[in-house]
């Protein structure tokens, strides 16, 4: 077994390179596919956990240089999407500009139509993007944050998750079994138990 972290420190074959920020996770198979890795230029990338040569607790390293990396698919990139019609009620367009000053040319794309830009992730088909802090939710209600992974080097398959439950003065980290989940989505993860059965979970080893 393997602890893939997320906020932690990425290292490639020549120097530090980044943070890893989330993963991708088959929704059908529970098997993580891409460690998503936010580079030294700010850049989101999909990188194939084939690529990962060992972790730590709060350290990943990467069989590939800092170029190589730089190389791989973008997983957030900016889209520009049509604005829906307008309708009665609706900021007021004039000359280019909505009422409250935002200048319209700017999102002005290559076909001489507008849109507003948005950040979108590009999850594979099949798959939900994790990030750190993912909300967890038992049967009764919410109980903590995502905070890491544990994986069976032999299938790529997630066998645990770390559940980081209450503040900073009295935070737990609970070790949580793929038995005890329920179902995954784009924003949470959904417990098949409740609250109480949550605090029988064991804590992390330190």
């Amino acid at each position: 077994m393997y602890e893939l972290p997320l906020d932690a420190k990425i290292n490639c074959t020549d120097g530090h390179a980044g943070t890893s920020v989330a993963v991708t996770l088959n929704q059908e198979n529970r098997i993580i596919s891409h460690l998503i890795v936010e580079d030294g230029s700010g850049q989101q990338r999909l990188v194939p956990v084939s690529r990962i040569e060992k972790t730590s607790h709060d350290e990943i390293w990467l069989n590939c240089t800092e170029d190589e990396l730089r190389k791989m698919p973008l997983f957030l990139v900016t889209e520009f999407v049509e604005r829906a019609p307008q309708q009665s009620g609706d900021w007021e367009e004039e000359d280019g500009e909505w009422e409250d000053g935002l200048d319209l040319s700017s999102f002005e794309q290559s076909d001489g139509s507008r849109g507003m830009p948005m950040a979108v992730e590009r999850v594979p088909d099949g798959e939900v993007a994790f990030h750190r802090n993912t909300e967890v939710e038992a049967t009764d209600g919410y109980v903590g944050k995502v905070d890491k992974f544990t994986i069976a080097p032999d299938s790529g398959q997630i066998t645990h998750f770390i559940l980081q439950k209450g503040h900073f003065w009295g935070r737990k980290e609970l070790v949580v079994p793929l038995s005890a989940v329920d179902s995954v989505d784009y924003n949470s993860l959904y417990l098949n138990v409740d609250k109480e059965a949550v605090k029988g979970f064991p804590e992390l080893s330190k």
